[in-house]
């Protein structure tokens, strides 16, 4: 856990899931230092769920003696760096995981799929155009790159009798909007040009639907490996 300002913070670019995020992609190292690992960060996973309020998640936990408060934090913030967003990735990077992985426990692993499914289409789709710019961390091609994990998900040997364009339909809606009211947009952020506030994850963002007729899995910049 991440604690700053006496709370837990749980998003993807400062919490508990941005850390899980990156063990899960140092599984093997992970359970020789303790061979319990993979249950716990299993446990953790199914923990997040209960601090997400109408789907999104809490940016943080306050803490106040032996009770954690959160409801009143979360949904504000759609966006990667706090919130659904990073949640829905989390859980796509666990999808592919537990497929993957000798470690993974008997249960229905279609379950994180399912959850990063419901996330993406119920919250982020319906609040993920945002009011503060293109970037990824806190803007529209952050939240879009949700709609290319799970495009890619379903596309997998064992979803490809339910897959749909349907969330490559919804990249390009997200990209048109933004380069629709980039005059706008392009300014809001503090680094208005840097990777993660700014125009360049824009870029990276069309750069990435430009390569889907060649069939490329994409990546969110930094973040997925």
């Amino acid at each position: 856990m991440w604690e700053w300002h006496s709370s837990l913070y749980l998003g993807a670019a400062h919490g508990v899931t941005g850390i899980i995020h990156a063990l899960l992609d140092f599984l093997e190292e992970l359970t020789q230092v303790d061979p319990g690992a993979w249950n716990i960060l299993e446990h953790t996973i199914a923990v997040l769920n209960e601090f997400c309020w109408q789907g999104n998640l809490a940016s943080s936990i306050s803490k106040s003696g032996e009770e954690l408060s959160f409801k009143n934090k979360a949904n504000r913030l759609v966006q990667f760096c706090h919130g659904a967003p990073g949640h829905a990735l989390l859980l796509l990077q666990m999808y592919n995981k537990t497929r993957d992985t000798r470690l993974a426990s008997r249960n229905d692993v279609s379950k994180y799929l399912r959850k990063a499914q419901k996330i993406t289409k119920s919250v982020i789709l319906p609040k993920g155009l945002l009011k503060k710019g293109v970037g990824l961390c806190h803007g529209i091609s952050g939240n879009a790159y949700c709609f290319l994990g799970v495009h890619h998900a379903e596309l997998s040997a064992a979803d490809r009798g339910r897959h749909t364009n349907d969330w490559l339909k919804y990249s390009f809606v997200y990209a048109n909007f933004a380069l629709d009211n980039l005059e706008d947009l392009e300014d809001v952020p503090d680094r208005p040009y840097s990777l993660y506030e700014g125009l360049v994850g824009l870029v990276c963002f069309l750069l990435d639907l430009v390569n889907q007729k060649s069939g490329v899995v994409s990546s969110f910049p930094c973040f997925e490996f």
